[in-house]
């Protein structure tokens, strides 16, 4: 979040048997909200925003190489080993990643 001086990386961590910390508080606060709404924080919340961002582009990855995806992104970005630069196409700037 290049605006706020900010950097997530919200699947670091995550392994076959342990899931990233916001990813767990999601489904306690879904499931038991009573005892775990304190764990509905603007941290997992932005974690949860970013690890759908870059699923996004996994899922998308060769359009997200073609520089397809449309609209640029306002509040997340990707850091500068996975950006492979500005285009202008038919519908406007788009950016390009290199997805991995």
């Amino acid at each position: 979040m290049p605006r706020f001086g900010l950097t997530h990386r919200p699947w670091v961590g995550w392994t076959a048997n342990q899931p990233p910390i916001w990813w767990s508080d999601h489904n306690k606060v879904k499931h038991q909200r009573d005892q775990y709404f304190v764990r509905a924080t603007l941290k997992n919340c932005l974690n949860a925003v970013g690890g759908l961002f870059i699923a996004v582009l996994h899922l998308y990855e060769q359009q997200a190489a073609n520089g397809e995806l449309l609209q640029i992104p306002r509040l997340f970005n990707v850091e500068d080993q996975y950006f492979a630069g500005i285009q202008m196409g038919r519908y406007g700037h788009s950016f390009k990643y290199r997805v991995r």
